[in-house]
Formats: C-alpha cells, structure tokens, sequence
C-alpha cells in the first residue's frame, strides 16, 4: 500500500465525517470501515453439545475498498453461513449498574457470578476472503453475547505480505445492548445466574 492509502485510512479511522468519493478509502461514509451487522436471532443446530440451541446470525461487511481476512472453519452443520472465530470478551458492568447505593433494581451480583462462555478458535483454521463492498455470514450461540461481555472478529487486510497470521490485525465487536431488547431476553436465558 501506498503513503496516499495510509492517509486516507488514517483520517477516514480519525475523522469519519470526512466527505466520501470515489478515493475515499470506506465505500459507505455513514458507516464504519468494517462492521457487524445483525441478521437475525433464532434457532440453530450448535457446533459444540454445550451449546445453547439459540443463535444470533451476524454478517461481517467489508466497507472498505481494500479485501480483509477472517480465520473460518467448517461447523460441519447445516446452519447457514461459516463459522468464523471469535473471542468473547469482558465489558465490564451494563450502563447503571454500580457499587454503591445508587445501583439499579438489578444487584451487581447477577452480573459477575458466571464467566462469559469461551469463542470458537482453533490452531487448524481457513481463512475467508471478504472483498470490498462484500460481507460473509456467520452465526454464533446466542450466549456468546451477555450484559458484561461481548464478541470480537479478527481481521486483518488482504493484501501482499499481510494476512490473518502476520497482521497487522484489527478487531470487530458486537455487543449485547446492539441486540433488539426483545432478543436480550433470550441471552439472559442461556446465560448462567442471569
């Protein structure tokens, strides 16, 4: 990549608002460079037996005029879509809920008994390609998102002398609170003490 292509990645990551054109680097202005995209929520024959059978199907969009990278691997299941690894992380407490006096209705406890799930990752994966404009599908179990942690995509840009192993990487996220709320209730059914 070119100096003029840094620039343009580094302001479009600095300023967003900036006007978009056939050089910009993002496709879509109003959106971020690469995103997660709800799909929709429902059933879903899990990879793992200690999965629940609720899923939330994801789309990773590639807003960028560059090719990106994700680890995959086969689920060997009839869900539509590709797995796609993933890492569930800590988010710490929902907005409202705190230590003191001054805590919401739902006691910080319920929020910190259980240890979010673990992500799908492997050290035997494939890689997708998703091209500029272009978004793969994927799901996962819907326990994958809760109010105290939520997921993250590993990408990385396609292009020579870069890739999923050598990076540079970035992350994606999806968040609880990115669900319809009516879908928040299924996560809280899935999820252990909530």
């Amino acid at each position: 990549m070119g100096y003029r292509t840094y620039l343009a990645l580094f302001l479009t990551l600095i300023f967003p608002h900036l006007q978009c054109d056939t050089e910009s680097f993002v496709i879509d202005c109003k959106r971020p460079w690469v995103y997660l995209k709800l799909e929709r929520v429902g059933d879903r024959v899990p990879v793992y037996a200690n999965e629940p059978r609720s899923g939330v199907w994801l789309r990773v969009v590639n807003n960028s005029r560059i090719p990106i990278i994700v680890g995959t691997f086969d689920t060997e299941t009839p869900n539509p879509g590709i797995g796609v690894f993933d890492e569930v992380v800590s988010s710490g407490l929902p907005k409202g809920l705190g230590t003191g006096s001054d805590s919401k209705d739902v006691p910080q406890a319920k929020y910190t008994a259980a240890a979010p799930p673990k992500g799908y990752s492997s050290e035997n994966y494939s890689t997708a390609t998703i091209k500029p404009g272009s978004d793969l599908l994927f799901s996962v179990p819907i326990n994958h998102l809760g109010p105290t942690w939520h997921l993250e995509v590993t990408f990385g840009l396609d292009v020579p002398g870069s890739g999923y192993t050598i990076g540079p990487h970035n992350t994606v996220s999806f968040f609880w609170k990115d669900l319809p709320e009516k879908y928040r209730k299924i996560t809280n059914e899935h999820n252990p003490d909530r």
